[in-house]
Parts: structure tokens; C-alpha cells; sequence
């Protein structure tokens, strides 16, 4: 398991404005329109046609900026109906002479939308207007608004300007150190995951009479998915699929951690002499990744497999039930856990029961094993790809080699999962040739 998929920091910045475009777009809209309504009511035509005609211009502002994904119309839009204000309401007085007090909102207002130059541009115009129309003889020719207003208006602006360039000065700050810090982390991330694989990285081997696949992709960088194969001298002796709880670094760690003892644990059981059940050696493997792990609360899910000959011990420990294929019948059958299994691996809380359980397999069937990251990844309507797709990619490409499965397989989860990715996928298959 990983981390959240990294968003590059211009998509990311582009994706924040496109939202915020929407709803300021919006709510411009639904104030353009109660505005209209309430100076028609109170007899302001000339005001409630104006707001009725930015209304208008908005919702098609709107619906450009959502059809093109582009914000200049909406840039442009805003800039001129600011200034349009401006003028407006020195000239009329708007409702009363109280409507250029809209216009204080202006540099707060545009601490969110305009980038540092931009912001100084716009706010030094409306500044430099006010100062025109409010202290110089233009004065005769607008609105009357009274001695202190005309005096005091321009130096309240002025103050509210620069306490906008403060509040727009500390958030950009804030942006570079956060942006500096996730590029940061995300090296480490990728130094993490560089480790991990060189750790986790095995050889393909030849297994007399038994083929083995398996593919995983990491959420981003390191993976929280664990498959190994355990034999000796093309002997295959075992199979593991496991899934740690959890996000991160911490989580891809615990793989390598969790590796050395389930490794060590299983081949413990194949030197016994079969003297020790797989149940048993569980048992073992859970004991060791508690104490090992000390205070870390992550846990594992998995599946652990013993081969001897055609025959197989299985002993699942909370994972999803694998699904056997069998060709005398031409059937998918799910190996359903025992129901008195109880427990993950490395849970305190809990007291594990593991139960070993038993199948043949015969030329020509195939096991598939897999983590929930395939089952429960979601499109980009909510929907979870499940087992009964997951099924159908079974039944579909069966008559392939294994190696095609998984590609054709893992495709199709890849085509079917969205932008936003929650979790590692690892597909396993054992075929009995």
C-alpha cells in the first residue's frame, strides 16, 4: 500500500482555481439575480437591471469555463465587472450611496483567484480610480456622498490593500514551504520504493510441473503488497500472498520485515519434516511480527501455501478467498476460508485460530490469489470492480498462459479504475501443468 497518487503542483493549483471558478461563477449568479429582485421590489431599475444582466453573463461564464476547462473568459469577466462596479456606483451611488462598500471585499476577494502581480495590478487601478473620482475636482460630477466618506473611503482601501498584499504574502509563503516539503517527501517515497524493490526483487524461476505469475502495482512508490515463491532446486514448495494494513512508508517497510519472517517461518516448517502443520507455522509467523514490529499498530492479511506434489495446505488468515479453476469441470469454484478461522497476522487485540485446509490440483487447473486492492478499486462513479467482474476476467481469458492472464487481467482493472487510486493491487496464479 501507498500513498495518495502525486498530483503535479501546476495541475494541482489548475484543478483548486477550475473549483474555485465554478463557485464563485455560481455564487456571483445567485447574487446577481437576488439582487435584481430585491432593487425591483425597492424600485432600483437601474440597479436591478445591472445585476440581472451580470447574473446572465455569469451563468454563461459558467457554463464556458465547465465546457473548456479554460479560465480566461472567467478572468476577464471578473476584472470587468469589478471595474464596471467601481465606476457604477461613484457615478449613481448605487442603492442609497451605500453600494461602494461592495467594493472593500475587493482585496480579499482577490487573494484567492489572481496570482501576486496581478493582485497588485487590479488593486492599484481601483485604488487610483477612487483617488480620481473621490479627491480631485471629478468629485462635482459623481455621487454626493459627504465630506467624510470622500475622505476616509480611498484610505480605508489603501489599508485593506495592504493587508491584502500581508495575508497574500504569507499564504504564498505557506504554498512554497508545503511544496517544498511534498517534494521532499516524495523523494524520499521514491527512495523508499527504490529500496524496496531492490529488497523485494527476485529471480524468474522453472518450477517442475507447477507454473507461477504474479504482478502487483504500488498505489505510488512503495507497496504494501507482499507474493513470494519459496522451493528449492526447481522443487516448488510454497506460495504467499500477503497485504499490509495501512498507507506509507511505514506500510512498505513492514514488507521487508514481514518477508524475512514468513520466509524464515515457512522454510522452519519444510526442514521439520513435516512434523509441523501450516496452521502452526501461522501461528508462529503472527507471534514473530508482534514482537518485531513493537508498537506499530499495522497488521497483515494473507494466504500461505504448502505443495507437496499435486496436493496443497492453505491457510488463510483474513485475506479475500482465492479462486480455483478446475478443468475437469470447467468451473471457477471460491475456496471459501473455514469458518472457524478467526484472526489477521499481527493484530494484538486478537487471538488468531488459523485452520489449515486442503485441495488437489490436477493438470490444467490454475489458483488465483489476489488483495482487496483489485476487488475494491472504484471508477471514477463510485463503483467498486468487484468479484463478479473480477470473475468474468477469469472466465474470459482462462484458455490464455497464465503470463497473458495476468497482463490481459490487470488491464482491464487499470481501464476500469479512476483518478483516484486507493490502494496496491497484486495478482497471483499457480497452474498445475
Amino acid at each position: 500500500m501507498g500513498i495518495e497518487t502525486e498530483i503535479p503542483d501546476e495541475k494541482r493549483k489548475e484543478k483548486q482555481l477550475y473549483i474555485m471558478a465554478k463557485f464563485i461563477s455560481t455564487l456571483i449568479t445567485v447574487i446577481g439575480v437576488l439582487m435584481s429582485i430585491a432593487c425591483y421590489v425597492n424600485n432600483f431599475l437601474y440597479l436591478s437591471t445591472f445585476s440581472l444582466i451580470y447574473a446572465i453573463a455569469f451563468i454563461f461564464v459558467y457554463i464556458y469555463t465547465v465546457v473548456t476547462k479554460k479560465l480566461n473568459i472567467f478572468y476577464i469577466s471578473i476584472i470587468l465587472l469589478t471595474f464596471s462596479f467601481e465606476i457604477s456606483y461613484l457615478i449613481t451611488g448605487g442603492a442609497n450611496g451605500f453600494s461602494p462598500i461592495w467594493l472593500t471585499i475587493v482585496p480579499l476577494f482577490a487573494i484567492y483567484i489572481f496570482s501576486m502581480t496581478h493582485f497588485y495590478i487590479i488593486n492599484s487601478i481601483i485604488l487610483a480610480i477612487l483617488i480620481i473620482f473621490l479627491w480631485t475636482p471629478l468629485s462635482k460630477h459623481i455621487y454626493d456622498y459627504g465630506e467624510v466618506f470622500t475622505i476616509r473611503f480611498p484610505i480605508i482601501y489603501a489599508l485593506e490593500f495592504v493587508f491584502g498584499i500581508f495575508l497574500k504574502y504569507r499564504i504564498e509563503d505557506s504554498e512554497k514551504r508545503l511544496e517544498k516539503q511534498r517534494n521532499t517527501l516524495q523523494k524520499e517515497i521514491e527512495n523508499a520504493a527504490l529500496l524496496q524493490k531492490t529488497f523485494l526483487s527476485k529471480e524468474e524461476e522453472f518450477w517442475e510441473h507447477w507454473s507461477v505469475c504474479a504482478k502487483s502495482i504500488p498505489m505510488a512508490g512503495v507497496t504494501g503488497d507482499l507474493n513470494c515463491a519459496y522451493g528449492d532446486n526447481h522443487n516448488l514448495l510454497g506460495l504467499g500472498i500477503f497485504d499490509i494494513s495501512g498507507h506509507g512508508i511505514a506500510s512498505g517497510l513492514l514488507t521487508m520485515l514481514a518477508k524475512n519472517i514468513i520466509e524464515y517461518q515457512f522454510y522452519g516448517n519444510i526442514y521439520a519434516n513435516g512434523k509441523e502443520e501450516l496452521w502452526e507455522t501461522m501461528d508462529k509467523i503472527n507471534s514473530r511480527f508482534i514482537n518485531n514490529k513493537g508498537e506499530v499498530s499495522n497488521y497483515l492479511t494473507g494466504i500461505l501455501l504448502k505443495i507437496v506434489d499435486n496436493k496443497i495446505e492453505l491457510v488463510n488468515a483474513g485475506h479475500p478467498e482465492p479462486i480455483l479453476y478446475k478443468k475437469s469441470i470447467n468451473s471457477f469454484i471460491f475456496f471459501a476460508r473455514d469458518s472457524r478461522s478467526i484472526g489477521v497476522i499481527g493484530m494484538n487485540s486478537i487471538t488468531p485460530f488459523y485452520i489449515s485446509q486442503y485441495l488437489e490440483m490436477e493438470s490444467g487447473d490454475e489458483l488465483f490469489l489476489f488483495t482487496d486492492g483489485i476487488t475494491e478499486c472504484t471508477n471514477d462513479n463510485g463503483e467498486q470492480f468487484g468479484q463478479a467482474r473480477l470473475m468474468k476476467s477469469f472466465q474470459k481469458y482462462i484458455k490464455t498462459p497464465i503470463e497473458e492472464q495476468i497482463k490481459l487481467i490487470m488491464e482491464e482493472v487499470n481501464d476500469f479504475r479512476g483518478k483516484i487510486i486507493n490502494d496496491d493491487i497484486t495478482l497471483m496464479i499457480l497452474k498445475r501443468d
